[in-house]
């Protein structure tokens, strides 16, 4: 998770726009654009996908989408986010502690 610029905590990602040809684009995109992600070592795809949400009074949808890394490989993400282009404008915090807590022993439904 991330602390963004306006002050929430939240999972990187964003819109797709025009230049992106698909959600899983504009996905990979973001995650490059916010964290610095290695699209080349660790690719999003459509088979990553977990949930999507629909948010009526926003007229929006949300998609989660999860990889699974080993710590070293999560470490070496963590470090990459630190010179991403976003960093310190649009992304001001990366909080790894709170992604472990959730996701290290039990499986915890995430809130729709």
């Amino acid at each position: 998770m991330q602390m963004r610029f306006d002050g929430y905590l939240g999972f990187p990602g964003g819109f797709v726009d025009s230049t992106d040809q698909s959600v899983v684009d504009g996905l990979n995109r973001e995650l490059v654009e916010e964290i610095n992600f290695d699209t080349d070592k660790h690719r999003v795809t459509q088979n990553n996908h977990v949930m999507s949400c629909i948010c009526s009074h926003k007229k929006l949808v949300t998609h989660f989408y999860a990889i699974e890394v080993t710590r070293p490989q999560f470490e070496d993400i963590e470090k990459r986010s630190l010179i991403a282009h976003d960093w310190g404008g649009e992304v001001r915090l990366f909080i790894p502690q709170i992604l472990h807590c959730i996701f290290s022993s039990v499986y915890m439904r995430l809130p729709t």
